[in-house]
């Protein structure tokens, strides 16, 4: 599941992401939710930090608050560092600053092209969805076995068989010594 975060301080603007992201998740299968809708950074970031979950954050740059749009980033990754960041703004010359900041946006959206708004926030939590299963799918893959104070990781398309010994007290993937003797524990 991916938790849908808005900051944004124009509320007709907000209210404009709110009903795209909603139609969206009303029309398609999909386990995403809209989670937060603010126009104040510090709000957003409270409720981030109490969510385990992660997060896909359509973000205005220019807040007009005590932090914009790229720090807000910057402190949503303290909490959320594999989030999904959206850039939606009319200064496309900050585009730039966010690699600076190092907030790894995953698109920049401007506001000023009305008509593909919809579109472009719908592609956002499309690609988010894919890329969230998918690396769900690659760590779902992945069997970890503890070995005494050590862990073995597997792939399980590696995995042929696995058995059970009446010793408990040895691990299979230590090879028996070549005197005979047991390496039981």
């Amino acid at each position: 599941m991916i938790h849908i975060y808005l900051c944004e301080d124009d509320k007709r603007q907000l209210n404009r992401w709110e009903s795209i992201i909603e139609k969206y998740l009303v029309m398609n299968a999909t386990e995403s939710r809209l989670y937060c809708s603010t126009s104040k950074p510090e709000e957003l970031l409270s409720i981030r930090k109490r969510s385990s979950t992660i997060g896909l954050y359509f973000l205005d740059i220019d807040l007009h608050s005590n932090k914009n749009g790229i720090e807000l980033a910057q402190e949503i990754r303290k909490y959320d560092p594999r989030g999904y960041v959206v850039f939606v703004t009319t200064h496309s010359e900050m585009a730039v600053l966010t690699f600076r900041y190092k907030v790894e946006a995953m698109d920049f959206i401007t506001k000023d092209e009305t008509e593909t708004l919809p579109e472009q926030i719908c592609s956002c939590i499309q690609n988010a969805e894919r890329n969230y299963k998918a690396q769900l799918d690659s760590s779902n893959r992945l069997l970890s076995i503890k070995v005494d104070k050590d862990s073995l990781v597997l792939d399980q398309n590696d995995i042929v068989a696995i058995t059970t010994s009446d010793d408990s007290h040895r691990s299979p993937f230590i090879p028996e010594p070549e005197s005979g003797r047991s390496l039981a524990r």
